[in-house]
């Protein structure tokens, strides 16, 4: 049996139904999680991440700690740390309200490959048909067009992209819905679903999830 990949899992600044979405992650048995707070992250404790084969941001901090000034705050922290795991190739997926972290931070938007990124609205429990864009993408190995009751985003699009896998037709949301990039030499991907139990049990969601994290990790 191949050893599993190891992703920090990077939680913070937003409430979410814990039990729902860690009984979702620990059934991926190729992978092991391991929870880490924004700062962790940023601070490198103990070069966690440098042990990690990636990360799944799930935060929604809006200030990044500046570790230069411990008790002051700069919106260009979380540059170091991404560049620095960019350079050396980890993967990384941001997921649902990971997108909306560091609205002020033009390093983030560029991250995400949403220039000039703004939320214009934001709606829960929304019906949504999404729709797969690219079917031969290894991501999409398995997915079909299906439908998820979720919390939509009217946010930007992003222009700077790689591969656009899942769209929605929905007014409330952005009609992107997953798309990946590369940054850096890392791949990198990004999913707007994901908000609750919903999501979590949705077969065609934890598909999308487990193989964008294995895609990064250049698993598959």
């Amino acid at each position: 049996m191949s050893e599993k990949l190891k992703i920090g899992l990077i939680i913070g600044a937003h409430e979410f139904d814990s039990y729902m979405f860690d009984e979702m992650l620990y059934a991926m048995e190729d992978i092991t999680f391991y929870p880490m707070i924004m700062r962790s992250f940023i601070y490198n404790v103990g070069h966690t991440n440098e042990k990690m084969d990636g990360f799944l941001f799930f935060n929604f901090e809006q200030e990044a700690d500046d570790p230069k000034s411990p008790c002051g705050n700069s919106d260009l922290l979380p540059e170091d740390t991404l560049y620095r795991l960019g350079h050396g190739g980890k993967g990384l997926f941001f997921l649902h309200h990971a997108l909306t972290a560091y609205m002020d931070c033009a390093y983030i938007d560029r991250v995400l490959g949403i220039p000039g990124r703004k939320l214009d609205s934001y709606e829960h429990n929304v019906p949504m048909k999404i729709h797969v864009a690219d079917p031969g993408h290894p991501i999409m190995q398995g997915m079909e067009d299906f439908e998820v009751i979720d919390e939509t985003y009217a946010i930007s699009k992003p222009t700077d992209y790689e591969d656009l896998l899942l769209t929605t037709d929905n007014a409330k949301s952005s009609p992107a819905i997953m798309w990946t990039r590369k940054q850096d030499k890392s791949r990198l991907v990004c999913l707007a679903l994901g908000h609750d139990d919903r999501a979590y049990t949705n077969p065609f969601f934890v598909r999308a999830l487990h193989q964008g994290i294995l895609w990064s990790c250049h698993k598959i």
